[in-house]
C-alpha cells in the first residue's frame, strides 16, 4: 500500500524528480555522472538551459497489480557461465519437495548462487566463471514458471524484473548463518520511507549545484556602491 501511494505521488512531481524517484526505487546507485545528468535535466525543465526535456514513464514492473497472479516456479534450464555447471544444464522442480544432492564440486552451490541472484535472497550471490574455460560465458539461464496455470519462460538476467521472480524466496547456509549470528538493525519505520531520505538528499545536492553555478556567474555591479541604502 505504501509503495502504491508513493508511486501515485511521484506522478505529481516535475519530470526530473520523477526520473530520480524511479531511479531510487530501482535501487540504482546515484553516481556523480548521474547527478550531473539529473542537474542538466533539471535546468532544461526549469528553462535555465536549452535542450529536450526528458520523457519519464513509470517502469512496467512498478505498475499496480490489481489481481496478483498465482505463480509457481517449475525449474531452470539452458544454463551458461555458472561456475562449472555444464552448458545447457537443466534443473526441474517438482510440485512437492525437490532434493538436490551430490558430491563436493558437483554443482549444488552453482545452482544456489544462481537462484540467489534471480530470486529474493540474502544468500551467497558470487557466481564464479569456469576457470578451465579460455573464454568464460556470460551468466544466463531460462526460468520456467506456471502463471495462472499457463507455462511462461523468462530469460535471466534480461527478464529479471518480471513479477514472477519476486514471488520466490531463496535461502542458503549463508543467509541462515547471517540470520543466526550477525547483528541486525530493527527499524519499525516502513522501509519504503527511506525513499524520501534519498530523494531529499539528492534534491539538496541539486540545490547545491545550482547555488554553486549561480555564484560563479555573479557579476559585480560597480554602481551599487553609490546607493548605500
Amino acid at each position: 500500500m505504501i509503495t502504491e501511494d508513493i508511486l501515485e505521488w511521484i506522478e505529481t512531481l516535475p519530470k526530473w524528480e520523477q526520473q530520480l524517484s524511479y531511479h531510487i526505487i530501482e535501487q540504482e546507485e546515484i553516481t556523480d555522472d548521474y547527478l550531473q545528468d539529473l542537474y542538466d535535466a533539471f535546468k532544461v525543465e526549469m528553462k535555465l538551459k536549452e535542450g529536450e526535456e526528458i520523457v519519464c514513464q513509470k517502469p512496467a514492473h512498478f505498475k499496480k497489480l490489481e489481481n496478483p497472479p498465482t505463480v509457481f516456479w517449475n525449474g531452470v534450464s539452458n544454463l551458461h557461465g555458472v561456475n562449472r555447471l555444464k552448458t545447457n544444464s537443466k534443473l526441474e522442480i517438482s510440485e512437492g519437495l525437490t532434493v538436490i544432492y551430490g558430491e563436493n564440486g558437483s554443482g549444488k552451490s552453482g545452482y544456489t548462487r544462481l537462484l540467489n541472484n534471480a530470486f529474493v535472497s540474502r544468500g551467497d550471490r558470487e557466481i564464479i566463471p569456469n576457470i578451465y574455460e579460455t573464454q568464460p560465458e556470460s551468466v544466463s539461464a531460462d526460468f520456467l514458471f506456471s502463471i495462472n496455470e499457463t507455462t511462461v519462460e523468462y530469460k535471466y538476467p534480461n527478464d529479471k524484473e518480471e513479477y514472477a521472480f519476486r514471488t520466490v524466496r531463496n535461502f542458503d547456509s549463508k543467509s541462515a548463518s547471517d540470520d543466526m549470528n550477525k547483528e541486525s538493525v530493527i527499524d519499525f519505520a516502513p522501509r519504503e520511507l527511506k525513499f524520501f531520505d534519498i530523494l531529499l538528499n539528492t534534491c539538496i545536492e541539486i540545490q547545491r549545484k545550482l547555488d554553486e553555478e549561480r555564484n560563479q556567474r555573479l557579476i559585480d555591479n560597480p554602481i551599487l556602491k553609490f546607493f548605500s541604502s
